[in-house]
């Protein structure tokens, strides 16, 4: 009977030592980012027919109360970056360019984004995040992002430029699209917000050349 009871002690001791772990693991580090991340590209790449990369990708989404501002009615602004990434992760998954990025030791960076709110997107509704190639050079690939409602209204639209490190872009385009000959025009809009970017990069690049020479 003593040693019944001192099972049950050890037990609930080891018990408390899990619970605790887990609880200090949530509180370090965003533990639900990275198994939805997990979960999102492997039913992706393996429950998923494949894509082109030229094809929109669309993953259906739901503003729960992890994702509500503190109006307690809507999405938070910035939950909707964090669903992008999510959308990106599918995408990437889909179309097999996660595979071929790591079958060259190559990396995915975002480099820039430019987020438009519309509309909210209310507690407790559904709507679906739809992923597009707009246009991609040697060293960056620019995707649109729209959130859009159930009735096609679009609730919110981002553009962002993911930089892909030790890699061929164009060489690896061709073979996910399967067509060498297509190449996106760039966007009227996309071209505009570029500029911007090269021209905010040189602007930090003169400060940073002025601050060590001061220094």
């Amino acid at each position: 009977m003593l040693k019944l009871d001192l099972d049950v002690d050890m037990f609930t001791i080891y018990a408390i030592i899990v619970l605790f772990l887990i609880m200090m693991l949530y509180i370090l580090v965003d533990v639900n980012y990275f198994l939805r991340a997990g979960a999102t590209i492997l039913y992706g790449t393996y429950f998923q027919s494949t894509m082109r990369v030229d094809e929109e990708v669309e993953m259906p989404g739901f503003c729960t109360t992890q994702d509500m501002d503190f109006l307690l009615s809507h999405m938070n602004n910035a939950r909707y970056i964090r669903e992008a990434d999510f959308g990106r992760f599918h995408f990437f998954a889909r179309t097999r360019m996660l595979t071929e990025i790591r079958n060259t030791n190559g990396h995915i960076l975002q480099g820039a984004l430019s987020m438009r709110y519309r509309k909210p997107i209310p507690i407790f509704s559904s709507y679906v995040l739809k992923t597009k190639v707009l246009f991609w050079d040697d060293k960056n690939i620019y995707f649109e992002q729209q959130f859009c409602s159930s009735d096609g209204f679009v609730k919110a639209i981002m553009l962002s430029q993911n930089k892909i490190i030790n890699i061929n872009i164009p060489e690896i385009m061709s073979r996910l699209k399967k067509d060498e000959s297509y190449r996106p025009e760039v966007p009227a809009e996309l071209k505009l917000w570029i500029d911007s970017i090269e021209a905010s990069s040189m602007r930090l690049r003169k400060k940073s050349r002025h601050f060590y020479f001061t220094l």
